[in-house]
């Protein structure tokens, strides 16, 4: 499931620190380094990666693609289309819950 939202401060704070360990944590869905900032859903996030030689660029954490050059790209896209970093199969095969 989609669930497309921006995470809290406090939260990506955490994520990208690794705090607050428990026997369940998000962090261990996110490499070290990437900095988590957008909930796909499914443990699924956007990420920066500041220290990367893009660092400005917007990741999906899971798969390592670039899906937008910046954060304004990726607001703009995200604005025209809510799902435009799904993959191509899983929109043909009608896998994601519509309104």
């Amino acid at each position: 499931m989609w669930q497309n939202s921006f995470l809290d401060l406090s939260w990506i704070r955490k994520l990208y620190l690794r705090e607050g360990a428990s026997e369940f944590t998000y962090g261990d869905f996110v490499d070290e380094g990437d900095m988590p900032f957008f909930d796909c859903g499914s443990y699924s996030y956007m990420v920066l990666r500041p220290f990367s030689a893009d660092p400005v660029s917007v990741y999906l954490e899971n798969t390592g693609e670039r899906v937008a050059v910046d954060l304004s790209d990726f607001l703009r896209r995200l604005k025209t289309d809510v799902d435009f970093f799904v993959p191509e199969e899983a929109r043909r095969e009608d896998k994601l819950p519509r309104n």
